[in-house]
């Protein structure tokens, strides 16, 4: 073609791109699939990975409780209980859980719920040294709701 045509480098690059796609469409396709890790719970919201233990998550429920999944089974003893001070129900409760990078050396934890006073709440717990799968002992951090609905997300770690 002559030049001026407005046939260009990037304009034949295209063409080309379109007719590869067309010959050799994308196989490729999600594999998203479902699967129960625990029966009993109520209301849940969140899976956590434990950074500092390859074998151990938590699994957050609306009402409060973080609850402890280890080797596969969900534990009776809850890695933290906020039962009494969480205001549950439509989109309040317990919103998120952070584990901080350094887990395995400071402990500590970081939660998100909306408190019984209808205030956003980040708190952060810290776990015993002997006994990184449970929790407790927290300072915290209080805001007024400024908005009557949407309480929140996950807090970032």
């Amino acid at each position: 073609m002559p030049i001026g045509s407005g046939v260009t480098p990037r304009r034949i690059l295209a063409l080309v791109s379109i007719v590869i796609c067309a010959i050799f469409p994308t196989s490729a396709h999600a594999q998203i699939t479902v699967q129960r890790v625990a029966d009993g719970l109520s209301a849940p919201l969140g899976f956590v990975q434990i950074p500092s233990d390859p074998t151990a998550q938590v699994i957050l429920e609306q009402a409060g409780r973080v609850r402890l999944l280890k080797d596969g089974v969900l534990r009776e003893q809850d890695f933290l209980d906020l039962t009494g001070v969480v205001l549950s129900g439509g989109e309040n409760g317990l919103l998120g859980v952070a584990f901080s990078p350094a887990y395995a050396t400071d402990h500590r934890v970081f939660v998100n719920f909306v408190d019984s006073a209808g205030r956003t709440v980040v708190a952060r717990f810290v776990s015993a040294p002997d006994d990184l799968l449970h929790a407790e002992n927290f300072l915290e951090k209080t805001e007024e709701q400024p908005y009557e609905k949407t309480a929140g997300d996950k807090p970032a770690a």
